[in-house]
């Protein structure tokens, strides 16, 4: 019987800086493939909601970014 594997290369995670070393064994031991982990600052989702909707914005650039970065139609244009 196949055993149905999910699959993260395609994505990229973002996490809690407190999840670092265990995102990062996981990695190691290729039980955790991912096109990219990013970390926010650990502790970060304590932060009051006023920061956090800062944060949220930052975050949502940083998104785009990423989108744009990984598109292959957009990397042919600029090659």
């Amino acid at each position: 019987m196949e055993e149905n594997r999910i699959s993260f290369q395609d994505y990229t995670i973002v996490a809690c800086g407190t999840m670092k070393l265990e995102l990062n064994f996981l990695k190691e031991t290729v039980f955790l493939y991912a096109r990219r982990i990013l970390y926010t600052k650990p502790g970060r989702h304590e932060v009051p909601l006023i920061t956090h909707e800062i944060s949220l914005n930052r975050f949502k650039n940083l998104l785009l970014h990423i989108v744009q970065s990984t598109n292959p139609k957009k990397r042919e244009k600029n090659e």
